[in-house]
């Protein structure tokens, strides 16, 4: 008797992997971000606190592609100016954010100045 539950449980774990399993994320059409525009709203939500509204205002309009299912949206850096481009990445299916450039070392108590970022 042990030996057939047994075997039934691993033959339903096994149909499971098998069939793959999605999660409810996944399901969501579109996913979570589904268009540029959505993309370019959580961006210029997400990046003030990080670079301060100052830095975003002057890299406005932000624009942005779709690679791999993920939204990169860029600033703009206008001639002269030697702020560096500001990027953030965001899973088009979760909404998750992959990355953030040029890098901010949160260790710190106080944002660092624009001169003090780095690009990596």
């Amino acid at each position: 008797m042990k030996k057939t539950v047994l075997w039934s449980l691993c033959a339903v774990l096994a149909a499971t992997v098998l069939t793959g399993c999605h999660s409810r994320m996944s399901s969501v059409p579109n996913g979570f971000v589904p268009d540029i525009d959505y993309a370019i709203k959580l961006a210029e939500i997400y990046l003030p606190p990080i670079y301060g509204q100052e830095m975003i205002s002057q890299q406005l309009p932000l624009h942005g592609i779709l690679k791999d299912d993920r939204w990169i949206i860029s600033g703009t850096v206008r001639t002269g100016v030697d702020d560096q481009q500001i990027e953030i990445v965001i899973d088009r299916v979760t909404g998750e954010v992959h990355s953030v450039k040029p890098y901010v070392d949160f260790a710190k108590k106080v944002y660092p100045a624009r001169t003090e970022l780095k690009s990596y």
